[in-house]
């Protein structure tokens, strides 16, 4: 298993959508949970600081939506995978940015 370097706890509110949430609470929660987050991220990484900025923005955006298209989200959640999968080092199943930790 890869060695995720930050966790981004997403398990709270992930297990309720869609039937308690729906798409745009879920990405006000998942702005919150990143915005919180991005501390780490600029201590540590600042390298990967305004790719994280970019994806924030894109779910932030889409929380603001009377009614966010479900196929937006998973782009952007796709980014934001992609994003954390970055390795940061060369060995297999190395180091890497970030686990998004949906359930418990």
């Amino acid at each position: 298993m890869a060695q995720w370097q930050l966790t981004f706890d997403f398990s709270g509110f992930w297990k309720k959508y869609p039937d308690e949430l729906s798409t745009k609470e879920v990405c006000e929660k998942v702005v919150s949970v990143l915005n919180f987050e991005k501390n780490n991220v600029h201590k540590l990484f600042p390298d990967y600081e305004y790719d994280l900025d970019d994806i924030i923005s894109k779910f932030d955006d889409l929380s603001k939506e009377d009614n966010p298209d479900i196929d937006d989200f998973d782009h952007i959640l796709e980014e934001l995978y992609d994003w954390a999968d970055e390795p940061l080092d060369n060995k297999w199943n190395g180091k890497k940015l970030a686990w998004i930790k949906t359930s418990f």
